[in-house]
């Protein structure tokens, strides 16, 4: 079964707008900029894309409940220059990680509806190639 076509936006907000203008029918998209739509009744939130529901959010389905084997979780990096030296990438880790695993930012973080993972900077390549695998490369003529 076909949904549609895929169309890139250059950024989530101008995609949202289209959903919730009516241009568009739906999106794939980070809950956090999401949010301030769907409580303002302008968005509504059809299934979480991880494996599992979010339990922060345990009325709504995972798209795996429909799907079997679904699972198109999103993650975000924190990235440097190419060539900087692994002594400050190794610094920078663990600076983030630990000011993301502090007490007062759990709150902010939890409340955007994130689950944190905390991971080692090599990962993020694999992350890429997977991602991309998985999502391909959407409609030649959707370029937004």
């Amino acid at each position: 079964m076909r949904l549609g076509v895929a169309c890139d936006y250059r950024g989530t907000v101008p995609g949202l707008t289209d959903v919730a203008s009516g241009n568009v029918s739906m999106e794939f998209t980070d809950l956090a900029p999401a949010l301030p739509l769907i409580h303002a009744g302008s968005l509504k939130i059809l299934a979480v894309l991880s494996s599992q529901r979010n339990p922060e959010m345990p009325h709504v389905p995972s798209i795996a409940e429909t799907v079997q084997g679904y699972d198109a979780m999103g993650w975000q990096g924190f990235f440097a220059r190419a060539g900087t030296p692994k002594t400050i990438v190794d610094k920078l880790n663990a600076t983030l990680v630990s000011d993301l695993k502090a007490a007062g930012n759990r709150g902010s973080i939890q409340g955007d509806r994130h689950r944190r993972a905390m991971g080692h900077p090599a990962t993020i390549p694999r992350l890429c190639r997977c991602g991309k695998r998985k999502m391909g490369q959407g409609h030649p003529r959707c370029r937004h």
